[in-house]
Order: C-alpha cells, then sequence, then structure tokens
C-alpha cells in the first residue's frame, strides 16, 4: 500500500491485515532492516523513506565507526520487503515496494485524497495545528517521492504503478478495505 501522507494507510493496512489474517509491515520492516544492519532501529527510522542527499548528510553527521551508506539501506530494504512479499499473505506500508516487488504476485495499491482532507486529518490524528499539518504533508510527501526517484527511477504518483488507487476522501476506511480484499480475491481466481 503506497500512500500520500495523511491518507489514512496505516489503519486501512491494519483493518485489511486483520480482516484476511494477514501481517502487516509498516515500523516493523525498520526495527529488522536495522537489526539485519545492526543499527538502531531510531537511526534506520531517521533514514527512511529519505532521498539519498538526505540520507547521506544525516549520516555525516553521526559518529559512527561503520557507517551505513543510503546504497546499502536501499539494498537491505528490498531485500527485506522481497523476502517478505515472497512468502505471501502479507502487507506492506510504503517504501517504494510498488516499483519492484513482481507485478504477477502483487496487488499495488496507492491512497490519495485532496491535499485539504490530508491537512485536517494530519490536525486531528497528531493533535498539531493546520501549518504544522501543511508543512508535514508537504515535507513527508516530498520525501517519499524523492526516495522512490531516486532509489527505483519512478514516480511514486504515476498512477500506473498500480492495480488499485483508491481516493480515502471519497470512500470509508472499510470501503477502501473491501476494494482491496475483493481486488485480491478477484487476482487469485
Amino acid at each position: 500500500i503506497s500512500r500520500e501522507a495523511g491518507a489514512g494507510a496505516e489503519e486501512i493496512a491494519r483493518q485489511l491485515g486483520e480482516r484476511l489474517d494477514w501481517l502487516v509491515y509498516d515500523r516493523e520492516l525498520l526495527e529488522h532492516i536495522g537489526d539485519e544492519m545492526q543499527l538502531r532501529t531510531e537511526l534506520v527510522e531517521s533514514v527512511d523513506e529519505r532521498s539519498s542527499s538526505w540520507v547521506g548528510e544525516f549520516l555525516k553527521s553521526l559518529e559512527l565507526a561503520e557507517r551505513p551508506t543510503a546504497r546499502k539501506y536501499r539494498s537491505q530494504l528490498v531485500d527485506t520487503v522481497s523476502s517478505l512479499a515472497a512468502k505471501g499473505e502479507c502487507v506492506i506500508i510504503g517504501r517504494g515496494a510498488a516499483a519492484f516487488l513482481p507485478t504477477r504476485t502483487t496487488l499495488a495499491v496507492r491512497l490519495v485524497a485532496p491535499r485539504k482532507d490530508r491537512i485536517e486529518a494530519a490536525e486531528a490524528r497528531h493533535g498539531i495545528s493546520r501549518e504544522e499539518a501543511e508543512r508535514w504533508i508537504d515535507e513527508i510527501d516530498q520525501q517519499r517521492k524523492d526516495f522512490v526517484r531516486e532509489s527505483f527511477h519512478r514516480d511514486s504518483a504515476d498512477p500506473t504503478l498500480y492495480d488499485l488507487v483508491l481516493n480515502v476522501s471519497r470512500l470509508t476506511q472499510e470501503q477502501c478495505v473491501d476494494l482491496i480484499a475483493l481486488a485480491l480475491r478477484r487476482l487469485e481466481d
């Protein structure tokens, strides 16, 4: 599940995982990658879904004996997500997965909504001001877009990357889960 910031992907993914009895991977990916790279999860989280230039600057500012590179992080990310996907029956949130997972065995979904609706959702969810929510939405969307472009040479907003693009402002979370589950069943037929 790819998402615009504030589109409610985490909640939709968790509901979908419960319905299908599948594991959902979001922050859990970071813990696994941190273990594999022998880094604290907080360090991995700080570079997750960010552009190479940002990652490079951040890593230069750290005093680590062995500094991971953005390339090494992306390589570990692809290995981890690909391994989970190969086992099947899981929901993966973000990390550019739609750009590299095999289309034959993957249902790629993008959750979108008008910016104003996502700002309102961010205000409510994070308890922040409108101005903070606007900055947060814009910053996260740009970081994710840059990450996918630099890592996989794709545009995360390109609808041809996805099997379903759902507007969460027009559909309830339950309707999104219903549509995703239906699409999965149809692909299995």
